[in-house]
């Protein structure tokens, strides 16, 4: 309680207005009074820069530094560590920094009296000392999932720590580069998992929603937060409509903090939420405003984005599943022309050349009415040149 008070009071006293560049990366308890993290920042030219901190948490809270930062940065990171240590005091946890060794090596097998942040407290240990990678993610389900499997019967904890890994790993991190951004996100790594875990979920969702119905609706919460993480485990989430009181439950409770997509692209709608609004009520202008944005997220994403791989894996589904109209019905709805920078020409059937040529003709009209516009006239001006240069590298003996 007295670490708790000296926590509060220091995020009391020094708690300012700026917003620092360092992010968090990951952090543990070394020992009851030693609290060792890591925080990092990409810069212009994407490369990383790695910052460790040492918190002392006795009578008055010191720190050590691996690299000197200014004073605002400084106090900025220090704060925000007291605020994830303030938070993370909620949970009580069983493993020291002694046991996360032997727990990550697969040595303990009996595992059913930890609690759901002693998963979380191991795998922060294990980035810090090896880093985010696929790798590092793929050691750590290696032992965590057979644990999950062994308290399976505990539906509450199961859900806790499932929620309490997924608002570990949950979150997108923009960096500047020089000509392009980089999203850094650690949901890819896990992907694969989560889809296993909710599969099991989804099977046994009666016994789930009876016993630990709270811990449900927060992890499907937690599953629509990125549209881009909903988006790979919509196949899971679809099958929730199989079970009416069940769906609208999770429906009403997602309606209390997310909003729908209304056909103009919004950055507050959740795209999770609307597909299962959409599925369940099976609503096709939804459905359809739905799929569109996860399209204009590809293509924002894909132009923006010196990492978009996974982006365009998206983009490519859509495509597979519901046709190459759809990005026709984009266009016309759009006029943006960049999507056939993320979508070429070149890889459509056959049969949708001439109509896109045409939609491409309708939108040099378009941009040249628009260019009377004073407002309008430089973005029109680059449509209409990327229209130019679509035509010539897709319609060269008709354009020429």
């Amino acid at each position: 309680m007295l670490k708790t008070f000296f926590i509060k009071q220091y995020i009391e006293d020094h708690e300012g207005q700026y917003i620092g560049k360092y992010r968090y990366r990951t952090g543990f308890y070394s020992d009851e009074d030693t609290y060792k993290c890591r925080y990092y920042m990409i810069d212009e030219t994407f490369r990383t820069i790695d910052i460790f901190i040492v918190i002392h948490l006795q009578n008055n809270i010191t720190y050590e530094f691996s690299q000197q930062l200014n004073d605002r940065e400084t106090n900025y990171i220090v704060v925000d560590i007291m605020k994830r240590l303030l938070e993370r005091k909620k949970y009580p946890s069983t493993l020291t920094v002694a046991d996360f060794d032997r727990f990550l090596s697969g040595e303990m097998t009996d595992t059913k009296d930890l609690t759901p942040i002693d998963y979380v407290n191991a795998f922060d240990y294990m980035k810090y000392h090896h880093d985010i990678t696929q790798k590092t993610v793929d050691d750590f389900y290696e032992v965590f999932l057979p644990a999950l499997s062994r308290i399976k019967d505990n539906h509450a904890k199961y859900l806790e720590c499932l929620r309490l890994i997924m608002a570990d790993m949950l979150y997108e991190y923009k960096w500047e580069g020089r000509s392009a951004k980089y999203l850094d996100v650690e949901y890819e790594f896990h992907l694969p998992y989560i889809k296993e875990i909710f599969h099991y979920l989804i099977l046994h969702l009666d016994e789930f929603y009876d016993n630990a119905k709270e811990g449900l609706l927060q992890c499907i919460s937690a599953s629509v937060l990125y549209a881009r993480f909903s988006f790979w485990i919509t196949n899971e989430l679809r099958q929730i409509i199989l079970r009416q009181d069940v769906i609208n439950d999770i429906l009403d409770d997602l309606a209390n903090q997310y909003i729908l997509t209304s056909g103009i692209h919004d950055e507050n709608a959740s795209l999770g939420f609307s597909y299962l609004f959409a599925v369940y009520r099976q609503d096709g202008e939804v459905y359809g405003n739905v799929i569109k944005d996860y399209l204009r997220l590809v293509v924002n994403n894909t132009l923006v984005y010196a990492n978009h791989d996974f982006d365009q894996e998206i983009g490519n589904k859509i495509v597979k599943h519901i046709g190459y109209d759809i990005i026709i019905e984009l266009f016309q709805d759009d006029f943006n022309t960049f999507i056939f920078r993320c979508f070429p020409i070149a890889d459509f059937p056959e049969e949708y050349k001439l109509p896109i040529r045409q939609e491409l003709e309708k939108a040099v009209f378009f941009f040249a009415a628009r260019m009377e516009n004073e407002q309008y006239r430089l973005s029109s001006f680059e449509q209409t040149m990327n229209i130019n240069r679509l035509m010539l590298d897709n319609y060269r003996e008709w354009y020429t």
